[in-house]
């Protein structure tokens, strides 16, 4: 995952110095990793997910914190492992305005591959959205 952002970052005319087919909007992205079952304190968590647009995570409570993401500009990736049929979170995220991918991943591996490619669609569907936010409101998600 960190290099999926790493490489999509690589793309914007802010960071590259090849300034031919690169990626005009003024967005980056940085990739923070949270579990909330480790992050005991909820202000810590709260505060880490208000200022989150993209959330990848395997189907669990812990992706109930999409609902502390800014609805303007968010995106959600569910990893279904074996809960096939189960929609929480893609209601949630259509209830709030947020972009949603799912990755099918069955047997005892998560599909990084497909995880990946979907968090590529997620930054790809949030950026034009963070970049459309006035200063103030989209410097946060830098």
């Amino acid at each position: 995952m960190h290099q999926a952002v790493t490489d999509w970052n690589k793309g914007s005319c802010m960071l590259s110095s090849n300034k031919e087919g690169c990626r005009d909007l003024p967005v980056v992205f940085r990739l923070e990793d949270m579990d909330p079952s480790l992050t005991r304190f909820f202000p810590e968590q709260l505060s880490t997910m208000s200022r989150a647009n993209v959330l990848i995570g395997v189907h669990g409570a812990g992706m109930m914190q999409q609902i502390w993401m800014p609805p303007e500009a968010s995106c959600v990736v569910e990893v279904m492992h074996n809960v096939g049929g189960n929609n929480h979170y893609h209601n949630v995220a259509q209830m709030l305005g947020q972009d949603y991918f799912q990755v099918a991943s069955g047997g005892p591996k998560v599909d990084v591959e497909r995880s990946v490619e979907a968090l590529k669609r997620c930054m790809e569907a949030v950026a034009p959205k963070l970049a459309a936010l006035p200063l103030a409101q989209s410097r946060k998600a830098l």
